[in-house]
C-alpha cells in the first residue's frame, strides 16, 4: 500500500489556508474528504494493474492529479450536508452542483494488454 500521509499532509494545508476563515471550518472532515479523493484518484487510475512503483505513483499524485485531487476534496468538503442534492434553492439563493465524475474526468485507469 502506497504511504499518501505526506501528500495527503500537504493537500489538506493548502485547502486549510483557504477555508479557515469560514465559521464552520472542520479540518478532520477535511483531512478525511483529501484522504478519499486521493483514494479515488488512485482507484480511478488503477494502478495494481501497472508497472509503478510507490515512488513513482506518489510524484504522479503529487505532480499531475494533485489539482484533481484538491478539487475533488474540496467538492467534497462543500457537498458535507447537501449530498445527494443536485441542486437548492432557499431564500433567493440558488446553487447547483456539477457532477462529481466530471472532475475526475482527466483520470483514465492504464490499459492492460491481453
Amino acid at each position: 500500500m502506497v504511504d499518501i500521509t505526506g501528500l495527503q499532509e500537504q493537500i489538506v494545508q493548502d485547502l486549510s489556508s483557504q477555508l479557515n476563515s469560514e465559521d464552520n471550518f472542520n479540518s478532520v472532515a477535511l483531512n478525511a474528504k483529501v484522504k478519499v479523493a486521493i483514494l479515488d484518484v488512485m482507484g480511478r487510475r488503477e494502478y495494481g494493474n501497472s508497472h509503478y512503483t510507490d515512488a513513482k505513483i506518489l510524484n504522479e499524485l503529487g505532480v499531475r492529479y494533485y489539482s484533481t485531487i484538491t478539487r475533488l476534496a474540496l467538492y467534497d468538503y462543500n457537498q458535507m450536508g447537501a449530498e445527494g442534492q443536485s441542486q437548492h434553492s432557499e431564500n433567493s439563493i440558488n446553487r447547483s452542483w456539477t457532477e462529481r465524475d466530471k472532475i475526475l474526468s482527466d483520470v483514465h485507469p492504464f490499459v492492460k494488454i491481453l
